[in-house]
């Protein structure tokens, strides 16, 4: 993935929501450069909810259950950063 990708995506993790901020940035750059390609394009759709979607998803803990795979597996990692921060 190119520098401006990478860049944009940072960019869009920053959700002005700090808790949100974290989770997503620590997961952008920890996990995301090794992670398979599906999960790479699950996240960059993540980055596409809403703050309130998120929210729900990442602090309540609550995955919505027609999730695909990909994306399950991610929120599912994302949640992990949650329970160690």
């Amino acid at each position: 993935m190119g520098y401006f990708t990478m860049s944009k995506l940072k960019w869009q993790c920053r959700r002005g929501m700090r808790e949100l901020d974290e989770l997503l940035l620590n997961y952008m750059e920890n996990s995301y450069p090794q992670a398979p390609h599906e999960q790479q394009m699950a996240f960059a759709k993540i980055l596409e909810c809403s703050d309130d979607d998120l929210y729900i998803w990442l602090i309540q803990k609550q995955i919505p259950e027609q999730a695909e795979d990909a994306l399950r597996t991610v929120l599912t990692a994302l949640q992990q950063y949650n329970m160690s921060a």
